[in-house]
């Protein structure tokens, strides 16, 4: 028994050498070789990167030569639209057995690239024949920033005789890369009712996506029940997002008389325009004059008048019957003498002043802007 029993453990011992002989041999063909038939692979050292827009990221590719021969690989990298790529490194490669090569390069990323998708940077390796033997991929995502603005058309808004109604538009303007949520409040003043599509909607929410804008359409109309011959109305706009919130300002003025202005060509640069009127409940015939003109000088400067008289009864002086405007801008810098008001807030209009506004970027998230006047008459 103890002759069999003997042998029994050597057979057992036998069996466990040779099951451990196969497990090491396995193991050391698959780490000798990753998968089968694989000559070649490849990798980003970072697989994916955070970086802020119009900012370059750095990285290195490696390609792994497993082979026993020598292999020609022609790198190529394949970024999206707008991306710039920096790099030496990638040209023809002849990659020695057993060997490694390392492609150090940049890549810039564009300002208007998105945060709401991962960017794809794809590196492909071509034969001699010009078939993909080896590929990878690393992402890119563009870290998130706000940027949007609210404006209105640099121009004059009226109340034309006759018709008591004046259109208006507000541009809604996303340079961020990421979408925004936009709460758009019209509020006018108290002689005036604001409509949009027919409907009296003081309220919108908007989605605006990156790098986007959007065009809102009003139309005003006057409901003041005194009746006056020349009057002045304010339509605020404010526009609210998450983290800041923005005001502008409409003036739209208001002529009551029988005058009926002629068509005048709005592309020349200076006009002037001079005639006879008349008015309701006034049988006199009163002269007018309207100028309006710019001249644009370097450096994005330019120089805008406007001036308008009404010689309305006998008994009112020249500047009492005027508008006028003359205004330098120069970027966002603006002064000037006249008929102003500030979109920062209400109440905050003169008809003979002297003006000075500018506008500072803080940083792509914020700005400050500054407004004063001080009247004159």
């Amino acid at each position: 028994m103890e002759q069999q029993s003997g042998i029994n453990i050597k057979r057992l011992a036998i069996v466990i050498a040779l099951l451990l002989f196969i497990f090491l041999g396995c193991y050391h063909i698959g780490q000798a070789q990753p998968s089968e038939n694989k000559t070649l692979s490849s990798d980003f050292v970072k697989k994916r990167v955070l970086q802020k827009t119009g900012e370059m990221t750095f990285n290195i590719l490696r390609i792994y030569n497993y082979s026993d021969s020598s292999i020609f690989v022609k790198p190529v990298l394949n970024v999206p639209n707008k991306f710039a790529v920096f790099s030496n490194s990638f040209v023809d490669k002849v990659i020695e057995p057993g060997d490694t090569v390392s492609l150090p390069f940049s890549i810039r990323i564009p300002s208007e690239a998105t945060a709401t998708i991962d960017h794809n940077i794809i590196f492909q390796g071509f034969s001699k024949q010009n078939k993909l033997i080896v590929e990878d991929t690393f992402f890119i995502q563009a870290q998130p920033f706000h940027k949007w603005d609210v404006t209105i058309p640099d121009k004059r808004n009226f109340f034309y005789p006759g018709r008591n109604k004046a259109d208006f538009e507000v541009i809604l303007k996303n340079e961020g890369n990421v979408s925004e949520q936009i709460n758009l409040e019209i509020r006018p003043d108290k002689k005036l009712t604001v409509e949009t599509r027919g409907r009296p909607e003081l309220f919108h929410n908007l989605t605006l996506p990156a790098n986007s804008d959007t065009t809102l359409h009003f139309t005003a109309s006057y409901s003041y029940d005194k009746k006056r011959v020349f009057d002045i109305s304010k339509v605020q706009v404010i526009a609210t997002g998450e983290e800041i919130q923005l005001y502008n300002g409409i003036i739209i003025e208001k002529y009551t008389d029988t005058y009926a202005p002629l068509k005048i060509n709005k592309n020349l640069s200076h006009s002037i325009e001079l005639g006879l009127r008349t008015f309701k409940h006034n049988n006199e015939i009163l002269p007018f004059v309207n100028a309006n003109g710019v001249s644009k000088f370097k450096n994005d400067a330019s120089f805008r008048y406007s001036f308008t008289y009404y010689d309305l009864t006998e008994t009112e002086n020249i500047i009492g019957n005027s508008y006028y405007q003359f205004l330098y801008n120069r970027k966002q810098l603006n002064v000037g003498i006249g008929a102003f008001s500030s979109p920062l807030g209400r109440n905050l209009y003169s008809r003979n002043c002297l003006m000075f506004s500018n506008e500072i970027e803080l940083t792509k998230t914020s700005k400050m802007k500054g407004y004063g006047s001080v009247g004159y008459i």
